[in-house]
C-alpha cells in the first residue's frame, strides 16, 4: 500500500512538474514570436529567465550577458549571466575566472549585496581557496544566518578542513531552517 502511495504521489508530481514546464514552454514560444528582442530589455530578461527555468544556461547566459554588456547599471541582468555561466561550464576553471570577475564588477556597484558575496565564496571554494571562502562567508551568515547556499558552502569547507564538529553545527542550522533541501543526504554522507 505505501508503495502504490509513494508511486501515486511521484506520478503527481511528474506530472506537475510537466505541465509546469509546459508553461514556460509555452511563453517562450510566445516571445519568440514576437521576432527578435535586441534592444527590449524586459522581453529579453523574461527570455533569459525561462531559459533559466528549462535549465538552458548556455542559452540564459548568452541573454543575460548581452543586456549586462549594454547597460552595466543592469547588475540583475549581469548576475544572472554569472551564475548561468557557471552553470552552463560547470568544472570549468575559464568559467570560474570569468563569473568572478563579473562578481567583482558587480560587487563595486553593490557592496552589500549577499548574493554576490556568496557567488564569490562558491567560487573561491571551487578554485580551493577555502580562507578566502570562508571570511566571506562568515560575514554572510553574520547578516542573513539561514542562508541556504552560505550554510551549505561551509559544510563543504569543513569537510575539506577536516574539522566534522563545524561541519556537523552547520549542518544542524541547514536542516532546521531547510528541512527539505534535496541534498541533505549528501551532505550527511560527507561529514
Amino acid at each position: 500500500r505505501s508503495l502504490l502511495y509513494l508511486f501515486t504521489r511521484t506520478s503527481l508530481f511528474t506530472r506537475i512538474s510537466i505541465i509546469y514546464q509546459n508553461k514556460y514552454i509555452d511563453a517562450e514560444k510566445e516571445l519568440r514570436k514576437l521576432g527578435n528582442l535586441s534592444g527590449q530589455v524586459l522581453p529579453s530578461f523574461l527570455m533569459g529567465e525561462i531559459q533559466e527555468v528549462l535549465g538552458k544556461h548556455v542559452e540564459a547566459h548568452q541573454i543575460f550577458w548581452k543586456l549586462y554588456q549594454e547597460n552595466r547599471e543592469r547588475w540583475d541582468a549581469g548576475l544572472k549571466a554569472a551564475t548561468n555561466l557557471l552553470r552552463a561550464r560547470q568544472g570549468d576553471p575559464k568559467a570560474l575566472d570569468e563569473a568572478e570577475a563579473i562578481f567583482r564588477e558587480l560587487e563595486s556597484q553593490k557592496p552589500f549585496d549577499l548574493r554576490i558575496k556568496v557567488n564569490l565564496a562558491f567560487i573561491a571554494l571551487n578554485k580551493g581557496e577555502y580562507r578566502k571562502s570562508e571570511r566571506l562567508l562568515v560575514k554572510v551568515l553574520a547578516k542573513d544566518p539561514d542562508n541556504l547556499r552560505a550554510l551549505e558552502s561551509m559544510i563543504y569547507i569543513q569537510s575539506f578542513k577536516r574539522n566534522p564538529k563545524q561541519a556537523k553545527l552547520y549542518l544542524g542550522r541547514l536542516k532546521d531552517k531547510h528541512p527539505n533541501f534535496p541534498n541533505i543526504k549528501q551532505l550527511e554522507e560527507l561529514i
